[in-house]
């Protein structure tokens, strides 16, 4: 037992009551033949039920069942070693746990193969002589369907290899299944109603069938009432009944024969998937190629285009600008250098000008300053007014007018403009005396 995990215990009796549920609840374990040999008979002496091992030709055994109301309709004595077929259900003995068959019917094999097979040949022989497997008489199978109505038991292989053959081919495809029963009692009236229900409902294909089995097994695709429903169909029907080797009466008033289930999903679905696929390639294969060419012709084109370009007047133009340019670029270039140049030259004659007259100007008024001294040493008023250099009129506008000269050029009330040798000084004459200087 795992450690740290807490499981749900379970009695005998509940395992077995749930296996025998659900042996109960699956269809195809119903109303099943099955054919073997007797062997361990025996029979309750009290109940009347009887009891016996089902023997296969490979040494498999199952148990039997027959309740006493069902051996009394045998109609042969049950012996062992008489080969035989049962009809029946499979189940479980919930007691013992016993695996079991509950026997219905039973019939010797030789009697129910030999039947069947004559009651076969003469409905084949009715049908084929009232036209119903003439070949004008099939309806063609739609080569691009939308919807395909599938008359199947809903359990098996069949349904999942039809939808996992016709996705791959085709997913775009809607597959609608009529569930029926397939075998047993009933069997055919459920996929004529199966057909009659499709056919109303417009699907573009029907297909029936059901996987490999004994004649007994396959007999409900045998029975005059479905093959008559086949053949008034208005919609196309694919059986596919068995496998290879088999045939049945389905199949021959079909409007198309499949030997599996894989085979009438081929038949009905077109491989688009394939085609598809088929095309992309192509598409590729065309856009490498397109490529490929225009690239060769692009090349083609701009070496034609280059060799025009060298050739043509244009072309030429363009140069002769361009070399048009470059010596104006040069001239340029070479003006700018002979003018800095000649600036350069400019500027510096130009400073040797200016410092050569500041030197000539400072020279100049060197000597005048100098001359200056001398005359103010030779000035007679000196001795008398120390330090003044100039006297003058002002005009009534402010104007400087002449030098005075004496008293007698000036008035009260006049202004005088006094010039001394470290500034000037503006005076008003208020009073005149006249004194000669002793």
């Amino acid at each position: 037992m795992p450690e740290g995990k807490k499981m749900k215990v379970y009695t005998v009796a509940q395992v077995n009551a749930y296996v025998k549920g659900m042996l109960d609840a699956e269809p195809f374990l119903q109303r099943i033949v099955v054919r073997g040999e007797i062997s361990n008979y025996s029979r309750n002496g009290s109940s009347g039920h009887a009891y016996f091992t089902l023997k296969g030709e490979d040494g498999t055994t199952i148990a039997v069942t027959m309740f006493n109301s069902n051996v009394n309709r045998v109609g042969f004595e049950l012996q062992n070693g008489l080969a035989i077929f049962i009809l029946g259900n499979i189940s479980l003995y919930e007691p013992s746990g016993k695996f079991q068959i509950i026997a219905q019917k039973i019939a010797p094999q030789e009697n129910i193969e030999g039947k069947l097979n004559a009651a076969y040949e003469a409905l084949k022989a009715k049908l084929a002589e009232e036209g119903l497997f003439d070949f004008e008489c099939k309806k063609e199978i739609p080569k691009h369907p939308k919807t395909i109505g599938i008359v199947t038991s809903k359990t098996g292989a069949v349904i999942h290899d039809i939808e996992t053959t016709a996705h791959r081919r085709n997913p775009y495809v809607q597959l609608i299944l009529y569930p029926c029963k397939v075998q047993g009692e009933g069997a055919a009236k459920t996929i004529i109603k199966g057909i009659e229900y499709f056919d109303k409902m417009g699907v573009d294909t029907i297909i029936i069938g059901r996987g490999g089995g004994s004649i007994e097994e396959l007999w409900a695709f045998n029975e005059e009432s479905l093959a008559r429903a086949i053949f008034a169909c208005k919609t196309p029907i694919i059986s596919s009944v068995g496998h290879e080797v088999h045939n049945t009466i389905s199949d021959y008033v079909a409007d198309k024969r499949a030997a599996t289930p894989t085979a009438a999903a081929e038949l009905s679905v077109p491989d688009v998937m394939t085609d598809i696929n088929r095309v992309r390639m192509s598409q590729r294969q065309m856009q490498t190629s397109m490529q490929a060419k225009l690239s060769a012709k692009e090349a083609i084109f701009l070496k034609v285009r280059s060799a025009f370009m060298l050739k043509s007047p244009e072309r030429k133009t363009h140069d002769q600008m361009q070399k048009l340019d470059n010596i104006r670029d040069r001239l340029n270039q070479a003006f700018a250098n002979k003018f800095a140049g000649v600036s350069n030259r400019f500027d510096t004659a130009r400073e040797e000008m200016l410092l050569a007259m500041n030197n000539q100007f400072r020279l100049k008024k060197h000597r005048f300053e100098v001359l200056q001294a001398k005359m103010a040493g030779l000035d007679p008023t000196k001795n008398f007014v120390e330090g003044m250099g100039h006297i003058a009129k002002r005009g009534k506008d402010g104007e400087i007018g002449e030098a005075v000269r004496s008293v007698n050029d000036i008035a009260p009330g006049d202004s005088l403009l006094l010039v001394l040798h470290d500034g000037t000084v503006d005076a008003d004459v208020k009073q005149i005396n006249k004194k000669k200087l002793s």
